[in-house]
């Protein structure tokens, strides 16, 4: 009984995680994000700039990961394979130009 109890309170952290990363990469002032997880879009920053970043979530744990470890849980559930993008330097850029 403990186990899916903590298995669910993980998956609604993860969610709440997602929501919270989703506000604050909306602040993104220079370059367009997109996020993917499935069949879920999210476009995010500003459109029509000549910088343009694609992140593809496969772990949905990847949002608490790194909300709570910050740019090494980045490189981390990157090697993991938590998530994935097709240029990972332009991610790199857009997230550094902001």
């Amino acid at each position: 009984m403990e186990l899916v109890q903590s298995t669910l309170s993980a998956s609604l952290f993860d969610k709440s995680a997602k929501q919270l990363l989703l506000q604050l990469l909306e602040r993104l002032t220079d370059g367009q994000l997109l996020l993917r997880e499935g069949s879920e879009h999210h476009s995010l920053g500003v459109t029509g700039t000549d910088l343009y970043a694609e992140l593809v979530v496969q772990d949905p744990a990847f949002y608490r990961r790194l909300l709570l470890g910050g740019s090494i849980a980045a490189g981390e559930t990157w090697v993991e394979g938590l998530w994935s993008s097709p240029d990972p330097v332009a991610l790199v850029r857009l997230l550094a130009r902001n």
